[in-house]
């Protein structure tokens, strides 16, 4: 302990921290202010290291006595170097730059010392100070947070280099000042007067969330060629990368600044061959201190949104880099500064006051905000991308997914995370301001967005219900070509199996033949002849191939082979299917001409017999009916509906049209008679063992 009973630790820390303001003096017209600066503590050469080692029954390790002075250094560096972030420390020393350049330029006696000793004057020249910058008439008109900024700044500069500790602010008789003078009574109430002017100047203070939409009449406005024209190339290149990019990530518009080359890895490509190329973003709000926290994301072209194309976007704005300037390094920033005459400053990132700047001057050109109460802000891509996600696109994603890709903490709750995505619909989900309205839908509000099948919440057009239509008659063609196919290939791999076993009996059959035939010869004691001895197999009938499943579709089939009578040798056909029940006419038709396999009539019924009728004579003459009238107007589906019904769909099997089903009914029972009498005796044996009902 030194003799004056001083902490050297206590000294140590306070030589540190005034080294934050002492490396630079502030000079402003005629006058140097220089902040004080501790006096220098003579080097003197450090001690030797002692090695003490206790011997004994248990010997104790070995201690190092190393040089307490340099300790007390490092610790005191690290301090200065990680106690805040880079960003901080910048903005603290801006803010106590200006002010201290305020306070030099004033007339008043004592103004000008105001901020480099204590004094009874500090309040004051501090609240002058403020109201210069954030009053409209005569200063600069700018916010609350403004003043905020300032406070922060200059607490942190009079607790350093001032020794301002202690939450509060008083001065005696004799002009004794003790405290900080960010905390004096006046000062307090004055910022609090701001902020409450800001509020109720009727503008949200919150960054609104860009949509979709506000993003897409952005990225036209800064491809127009007068825009072009107006903020060169390059700039509306940089600008709809960074969109782009903030909308894709859900960054705040400093963490995007931040990025660097080294961040990105290009040109890498799936399994399948999909380019995509990565974005390591490490430091976050919720991440400030753990590199092993980044998250690593894929970015892959976005053909369906193409304004909020990341892949595209940031890819065109680093080849126009790369033309303009020189190749990339991994210490280049993503988004550079520009000089004024548009040059790029590869190793200074883009400051968050030139976004803003830029942001607010396209929302006013664009008219964004013209029915909306706020303004777009470092939040405003986060917000709006994690919202298009989580409520917009085409396939939205989970909570867990939103969690993961904004990079909330761990510890995040749910309920805060779907504030923040749902705060203005929640708004309009709760609002009623529309209740005098003769045109307000009453289950609006009984539902998320208003979203109701009520008549006239959402109209129906008949465009919409032939685009319906037409989409679900491409799927339905897929899906009944997928089975057919399927069903070709079983059916041919039973066919083979089948054929292999049949080949194998005829084989086995030959050779017990040819046993028996030279068995009953050595019987008889006759020794065999030589040609005997090669009996010719028994030629084995060629197997006919499975005919392909005709695809499913409605123009005219291809001409049907002639029925070929069955032979003793061919496999039995299955049992007759039931006819499916159908809604439309066409079904009716695909039944008829190439049969329905998904719902089992794999046999067309125009190719049925007069045996396979009997199941179901009522649905058979139906098909057959409406098959042939589709012949008969030509196959026009036009036709068909102007003269019938004029829809696309009957419910072909509810008909009430009783008399005309009978007469059908008849007149086809006389067809299938004839029919059924000239099947021969050899197909009736042939078809014994199916469900058909035949006399023997």
């Amino acid at each position: 302990m030194p003799p004056d009973g001083s902490n050297p630790l206590n000294n140590a820390a306070a030589t540190s921290s005034s080294a934050l303001m002492a490396k630079d003096r502030i000079t402003t017209g005629r006058n140097t202010t220089t902040t004080p600066v501790s006096p220098a503590v003579p080097a003197s050469p450090s001690p030797p290291t002692v090695d003490t080692e206790v011997k004994g029954k248990g010997k104790e390790p070995k201690v190092l006595v190393s040089n307490a002075k340099e300790a007390l250094t490092g610790a005191a560096q690290t301090t200065e170097d990680h106690l805040y972030s880079k960003k901080t420390k910048t903005n603290y020393k801006g803010q106590v730059t200006r002010a201290l350049a305020y306070a030099a330029a004033q007339t008043e006696p004592g103004w000008r010392n105001a901020f480099t000793k204590i004094s009874s004057l500090m309040p004051t020249v501090l609240m002058a100070y403020v109201a210069s910058k954030c009053q409209g008439q005569e200063g600069d008109g700018l916010s609350y947070k403004t003043a905020e900024g300032i406070k922060s700044g200059l607490k942190h500069y009079f607790k350093t280099e001032l020794g301002c500790l202690t939450d509060s602010w008083s001065c005696d008789s004799d002009g004794n000042c003790t405290g900080n003078p960010v905390h004096e009574v006046a000062f307090d109430r004055y910022l609090q007067s701001l902020k409450n002017r800001d509020g109720r100047a009727g503008t949200s203070r919150q960054s609104l969330a860009m949509f979709y939409s506000d993003i897409v009449t952005l990225m036209e406005h800064l491809q127009n060629p007068a825009t072009i024209a107006e903020r060169t190339e390059g700039l509306c290149l940089l600008f709809q990368a960074f969109a782009a990019t903030g909308f894709a990530l859900w960054t705040r518009n400093e963490e995007l600044t931040r990025l660097q080359m080294k961040d990105i890895e290009l040109d890498l490509s799936t399994g399948t061959g999909s380019p995509f190329f990565t974005i390591t973003l490490t430091f976050r709000k919720t991440n400030q201190a753990d590199a092993s926290k980044a998250n690593v994301y894929q970015i892959h072209p976005q053909p369906d949104y193409k304004a909020v194309c990341c892949y595209t976007k940031l890819k065109a704005w680093l080849q126009w880099m790369e033309r303009s300037g020189r190749k990339l390094r991994s210490e280049d920033y993503v988004f550079p500064a520009l000089d004024a005459q548009g040059r790029i400053k590869f190793q200074e990132a883009l400051s968050q006051t030139r976004v803003q700047g830029w942001l607010d001057q396209l929302t006013n050109q664009t008219g964004l905000l013209a029915k909306r109460n706020g303004r777009f802000t470092t939040y405003c891509f986060r917000r709006g991308g994690a919202q298009f996600r989580f409520m917009f696109a085409k396939e939205k994603w989970s909570l867990k997914a939103v969690k993961w890709w904004g990079g909330w903490s761990e510890g995040e709750g749910t309920g805060t995370i779907m504030r923040y995505l749902l705060e203005e619909f929640t708004c309009y989900e709760y609002g009623f301001s529309d209740m005098l309205s003769p045109s307000r839908q009453n289950s609006r509000h009984a539902v998320f967005m208003g979203e109701t099948d009520t008549p006239g919440a959402a109209p129906i057009t008949q465009y919409s219900l032939d685009v319906s239509l037409q989409s679900l008659k491409e799927a339905i063609s897929v899906e009944m070509n997928h089975r057919s196919s399927i069903q070709e290939q079983e059916l041919n791999h039973k066919q083979e199996v089948a054929n292999k076993a049949l080949i194998d009996s005829v084989m086995e059959l030959n050779k017990a033949l040819q046993e028996s035939f030279l068995a009953a010869i050595r019987g008889l004691g006759h020794e065999p002849a030589p040609a005997l001895a090669t009996i010719p197999v028994l030629p084995i009938l060629p197997i006919l191939p499975v005919p392909a499943i005709l695809p499913v579709s409605v123009p005219a089939p291809a001409p049907t082979p002639a029925r070929k009578q069955p032979q003793q040798g061919d496999v039995e056909p299955p049992p007759a299917p039931c006819i499916p029940t159908i809604k439309l006419w066409k079904e009716a038709v695909k039944q008829w001409e190439v049969g329905d396999h998904a719902k089992g009539l794999t046999i067309p019924l125009r190719d049925w017999t007069g045996s396979m009728r009997k199941t179901d004579p009522t649905k058979y003459s139906q098909r057959k009916l409406i098959a042939k009238e589709l012949d008969r107007v030509g196959r026009n589906e036009g036709n068909m509906n102007d003269i019938h019904v004029k829809a696309t769909g009957v419910a072909l099997d509810e008909s009430e049209d009783v008399n005309e089903v009978e007469v059908v009914e008849e007149d086809d029972s006389e067809e299938m008679e004839e029919e059924e009498s000239e099947e021969s005796e050899e197909e009736c044996l042939i078809r014994r063992k199916t469900c058909y009902t035949c006399d023997p």
